[in-house]
């Protein structure tokens, strides 16, 4: 009886907030957790590395008279089931294939790394009809790549440090967005990542 008591106050908790929960199971059985809302025709809003559903609710609110948004959380995160070994490209293909399958849907809209899960998923789904994609993390300038940050970010993931892969991403894209728009880029991050950087334009180091 209690138990019936809680699902049911959670059930209206999230009737207040406007949307509903469900999940589909991925190819490995994994259960990928997505919020619904809105109605009209369907279109999957996938976040990036380091958000979750709840990061674009507000979005999907907006889009909400007019379709039915569907906010999968990542693996990793939210409802969604834990991320593993091979949590690559492929296996994020298959967490939106099974979104896709069990709703319907045939159109996607990625941000981030959620805009290269996108498109990468777009080339093997035919299911895919419609892919709008924001801030896909791009190299579009060899000059503009952190070679040296690169290396330094697949030493970390191997020696798994994943708190000094993710400064060393996060610098990366920094001094790419930097060396594009040709301001000078920041080398440090103050208290976080001490010690020189090379620069992706060869210049001099910074610290």
């Amino acid at each position: 009886m209690a138990t019936e008591m809680l699902a049911d106050d959670r059930a209206t908790a999230l009737a207040q907030e406007g949307y509903t929960l469900a999940s589909a199971t991925s190819r490995d059985g994994t259960p990928i957790g997505y919020r619904q809302l809105g109605h009209g025709p369907g279109v999957v809003l996938l976040h990036g590395a380091m958000e979750s559903a709840a990061s674009h609710l507000q979005l999907a609110e907006a889009l909400a008279d007019a379709f039915t948004v569907y906010l999968p959380d990542r693996r990793g995160r939210g409802t969604s089931g834990a991320s593993g070994a091979g949590n690559g490209a492929q296996q994020n293909s298959e967490d939106l294939d099974a979104i896709l399958t069990q709703t319907g849907t045939r159109d996607v809209f990625g941000v981030s790394s959620g805009a290269i899960i996108c498109l990468q998923a777009a080339l093997a789904l035919p299911t895919i009809r419609r892919v709008a994609i924001y801030e896909p993390p791009f190299f579009v300038s060899d000059s503009a790549t952190p070679t040296a940050l690169l290396a330094r970010y697949d030493k970390e993931i191997a020696a798994g440090n994943m708190t000094a892969a993710l400064v060393t991403g996060m610098l990366g894209v920094c001094l790419t967005c930097s060396v594009s728009s040709g301001h000078r880029p920041v080398g440090r991050v103050p208290g976080r990542c001490p010690g020189e950087v090379e620069r992706p334009d060869g210049g001099e180091p910074t610290s």
